[in-house]
């Protein structure tokens, strides 16, 4: 896995991130329920390559998300914040249960 992507921030999020990617990258999923997710997000030069898929069980997928919007600033913090947007809002498939509290942030966020 490289963590050499020059956009994400060196910081606390950025650590506990690819902590998450290197613990779904050694477990074995079997049958259960599982996302793919980006490591590298295309956004930022990631690609559909095998290497840059993790399978993620559907809350570790909403934290990566959320912790990406943590790892950048500026433009791409607004890119990210947009990514958890739409990851709310635009699947059918995921039934996400998030309180009032954590709404309000990313909405402001977003906005």
């Amino acid at each position: 896995m490289n963590k050499e992507n020059s956009v994400f921030l060196d910081n606390k999020y950025t650590k506990a991130y690819y902590k998450l990617m290197e613990n779904a990258l050694n477990r074995e999923m079997g049958d259960l329920y599982y996302e793919k997710h980006h490591i590298v997000p295309k956004s930022f030069g990631g690609d559909d390559s095998i290497e840059n898929l993790a399978c993620l069980f559907p809350r570790e997928h909403y934290v990566a998300h959320h912790l990406l919007t943590k790892m950048v600033e500026g433009k791409d913090k607004m890119r990210m914040t947009f990514a958890l947007h739409t990851f709310f809002h635009f699947n059918k498939y995921r039934r996400l249960n998030f309180t009032a509290r954590q709404y309000e942030h990313h909405k402001k966020e977003f906005v």
